[in-house]
């Protein structure tokens, strides 16, 4: 009599399809993370730069600021994630030395007057940034000169 084998699959068997599935939806995630964290360091639409531009040649102030965002990220554009930030600030600069901004992009300019500016380092005078260590630069401490211009 012969004797047959029951096949009955062992534990590696039949853990996977579950390590599998796992593995797939664990490299998605880090791909999604990745993917946002280089969208949201991207230079943004050329739309926005034009009002960002167009802003910046026609207010001193405007200029001056977005000049502090990219000396304090060290950046030569501005970040998409950045972006509001930074238009709320020229947008408020400009317009307290009396721009109309809205001539430059109505949409744009309403939005960045009703958000929340970009708020430049404290720097002491070696030119370091005060209590800054291992947070996003730019979004705690403002500058009293900052905190007079956007008063108006």
């Amino acid at each position: 009599m012969a004797m047959t084998q029951t096949s009955e699959p062992n534990k590696a068997q039949e853990m996977r399809p579950p390590v599998i599935f796992l593995s797939i939806i664990v490299a998605m995630l880090a791909g999604i993370y990745f993917w946002s964290e280089h969208r949201a360091k991207a230079p943004i639409d050329p739309t926005y730069e034009q009002y960002v531009q167009d802003v910046s040649n026609a207010s001193k102030a405007a200029f001056d600021f977005r000049a502090v965002y990219f000396s304090d990220l060290k950046r030569d554009t501005i970040a998409s994630e950045d972006f509001i930030l930074v238009c709320a600030g020229m947008t408020k600069a400009a317009q307290a030395e009396g721009i109309d901004t809205a001539k430059f992009g109505p949409n744009i300019s309403s939005l960045c007057e009703n958000s929340p500016p970009y708020l430049p380092l404290e720097r002491n005078t070696d030119g370091e940034t005060k209590g800054q260590k291992n947070k996003k630069p730019g979004l705690e401490i403002v500058p009293q000169q900052v905190k007079d211009l956007l008063k108006h």
